[in-house]
């Protein structure tokens, strides 16, 4: 009799601790599911706004690949930038989700159409840190596209090597990935695409 009393201690014991774990789930959302649905909260680009040392460029995304002269000086030119507010939302208002974390975005670039025979721009894959509060918006700048990558983009076509069939501007696909986590260390990511035209401009 003492031997099955205390079994049956052991037993509940037992699934008392599995219960407290939640099953393997470590935060707000079900546990197992993809990206944002395990934490709990959709996110999203709410308002994006490009830069770049020619100043702010609102919603013109004319991403500018050679320097010019602006009455004999040189012209304001270098990398690019985006202005982006993330946005988040709880699933469910009754379990609310916790701040947000962003630490790492990247960038990847595809020519539209892929057949131009246009230069490759290589991807970003980037550090930051970005916290988003509960139900609510924060605005981060992120570089987009390097003067380097730029100048060997020029090269790339002056030089022969790609021989585009149409004339610039060049329309690129941009994909921006972000990837963070919740207070729990719950990982998700979400993505943001926007057309952006890539050619030499006059910023003067």
């Amino acid at each position: 009799m003492g031997n099955i009393v205390i079994r049956l201690i052991f037993i509940v014991s037992l699934g008392f601790i599995l219960c407290s774990c939640g099953g393997g789930g470590s935060g707000p959302g079900t546990p197992g599911s993809d990206n944002t649905g395990e934490i709990g909260a959709s996110l999203s680009v709410t308002a994006i706004t490009h830069s770049s040392p020619a100043g702010d460029q609102g919603d013109q995304w004319q991403l500018d690949t050679e320097q010019g002269t602006c009455d004999a000086e040189p012209e304001s030119w270098g990398d690019d930038f985006a202005s982006v507010t993330i946005s988040a939302t709880s699933l469910d208002t009754a379990l609310p989700s916790g701040e947000l974390y962003i630490y790492r975005y990247t960038v990847e670039y595809t020519s539209q159409p892929a057949e131009l025979n246009l230069p490759p721009i290589p991807n970003l894959d980037l550090t930051t840190l970005i916290t988003i509060p509960a139900d609510g918006s924060v605005t981060g700048n992120f570089l987009v596209l390097e003067w380097g990558t730029k100048t060997e983009f020029v090269e790339g076509i002056d030089s022969g090597l790609y021989n585009p069939s149409d004339s610039e501007p060049y329309l690129y696909d941009m994909k921006m990935t972000f990837y963070g986590q919740d207070a729990y260390g719950q990982e998700f990511s979400f993505t943001y695409h926007r057309t952006v035209m890539v050619g030499n401009y006059n910023n003067c």
